[in-house]
């Protein structure tokens, strides 16, 4: 059997494929050394070196590739890395727009109830304007019911006191016409009796003595005279009572109904009157509510300013 010739002793290894090194991902310098081949023997059989050789050929390009897939599994694919890396920005982002917003809604509550909280104290003000006015008006208004109600009891008692005349003129009217009629009376009786004795003397005068007729004739001519003077007495108190009766009924006949009253007492009347309306005119206005109730309007504002600058 022939033997094949050795190879040379001073022949380098066989090379590793150059497949192996450009599958090795730059960003990871500890896996990109390639693993070394070992060593061959210095000195081996020209037969079994050449097997040998191919056998450690084959495992070293077998690890390469294994190593090399691994690796190639392992890094990262070059697609995926920059859709992750923007996720902080966006999310701070967010945050800071919600603070804004928040702050600008902050302020514009703060602002609503600054403007209402100037509102309430322009009110407050106004109120108490208000209740300046009502309270001179009252005092107005006291003072000229006052001055009402005095000047309507000084004409009431003036009213009383020409009522109370014309009363007694009346009373006293009619007590004259009564005492006028009794005269009127007397004096008709005093003429019936002043007659009777004159027919009774003439009826005497025929049955006495001649020697007694001049002293009964001097008596009946006295008598006569006394007559004639109770007689135009008599005419005249009659001739008065007439005239002061024609003349009242054609003042009744004037003003039917009712005598005519006093031109001063219905000046009173009305003004009377015009007071009574006038003073139940005059009504007073309801008291203001009281100053306190103020700090019960404005403590809620307070508050809620309070509040809200806690929370800022």
């Amino acid at each position: 059997m022939g033997t094949r010739s050795s190879p040379d002793l001073g022949a380098p290894p066989a090379a590793v494929p150059e497949c192996d090194t450009e599958v090795q991902p730059q960003g990871h310098p500890k896996d990109s050394r390639e693993p070394e081949a070992p060593e061959a023997p210095a000195e081996l059989p020209s037969g079994q070196g050449a097997e040998q050789q191919a056998k450690e050929e084959e495992e070293v390009g077998e690890g390469s590739s294994t190593e090399s897939s691994h690796d190639a599994a392992e890094a990262p694919s070059p697609v995926q890395t920059p859709a992750t890396t923007p996720a902080p920005a966006l999310s701070g982002e967010g945050v800071r727009g919600a603070a804004r917003r928040l702050r600008a809604q902050q302020l514009e509550a703060l602002t609503r109830v600054a403007l209402m909280e100037q509102r309430v104290k322009e009110l407050q003000r106004q109120r108490k304007e208000l209740r300046i006015e009502m309270e001179v008006e009252v005092a107005l208004l006291r003072g000229e019911l006052a001055g009402e109600r005095v000047a309507a009891r000084r004409e009431e008692e003036q009213l009383r006191e020409l009522l109370g005349q014309q009363v007694d003129s009346e009373k006293g009217g009619q007590e004259q016409r009564e005492q006028e009629q009794r005269r009127l009376s007397q004096e008709r009786d005093r003429v019936e009796g002043l007659r009777q004795r004159l027919q009774e003397a003439q009826e005497q005068l025929d049955s006495q003595p001649e020697d007694q007729h001049e002293r009964l004739l001097q008596g009946m001519q006295e008598m006569r005279e006394q007559l004639d003077v109770a007689q135009r007495a008599y005419e005249d108190l009659e001739f008065q009572q007439l005239e002061r009766e024609s003349r009242q009924e054609e003042e009744d006949r004037d003003s039917p109904g009712a005598s005519v009253p006093d031109p001063k007492v219905q000046e009173l009347q009305a003004s009377v009157a015009q007071h009574r309306v006038s003073w139940s005119g005059l009504t007073l206005p309801p008291s203001p509510l009281p100053s306190g109730s103020s700090t019960h309007l404005s403590r809620p504002f307070s508050v809620l300013v309070a509040s809200l600058c806690h929370v800022l």
